[in-house]
């Protein structure tokens, strides 16, 4: 039991030298990449602080701050952002086309509404609490869909 708690112990301190190790080498690397002026300035920073801001310079100066770019910006050309335009040009245009269907069915849909109302009012113009049911009937179903359109352009 007491060998394998002195094997342990052994082990335990032999990681240790070797974290100093590598953090002395690693240290030394850093160094080696900061300038020895900035080096000098935060000479007088404590050492746990003095670690973040080495690691912040020593990515910076890699260039990890911030987003890294797309690999595709480099390749870019003005015919690609010319071409993007022209294709968003024509689905403005498709866009514009669509909604001009879009009223011109819905016009249509209104004028033959109004036709079917009046005729049925010319119909049942003999008897009052027939026309009267048209016309509410109508109505209700005019604002049901006006009901179902503005829910749509909320979503």
């Amino acid at each position: 039991m007491t060998e394998n708690k002195s094997t342990s112990q052994k082990e335990i301190v032999k990681k240790e030298e070797v974290k100093e190790k590598e953090n002395s080498n690693s240290s030394e690397s850093i160094k080696s990449e900061i300038p020895p002026e900035i080096l000098e300035s935060i000479k007088d920073i404590p050492e746990d602080k003095k670690e973040k801001v080495i690691s912040v310079l020593r990515s910076e100066s890699f260039g990890f701050m911030g987003t890294m770019p797309h690999p595709f910006t480099d390749k870019i050309t003005s015919a690609h952002i010319n071409k993007m335009i022209d294709n968003s040009l024509q689905e403005d245009g498709r866009d514009r086309k669509e909604r001009n269907h879009i009223r011109f069915f819905q016009a249509g849909f209104l004028i033959v509404g109004l036709i079917f109302v009046l005729v049925m009012v010319y119909l049942f113009r003999d008897k009052p609490e027939y026309v009267t049911n048209i016309i509410i009937g109508a109505l209700a179903f005019a604002s049901g869909i006006a009901t179902g359109k503005s829910m749509k352009s909320k979503n």
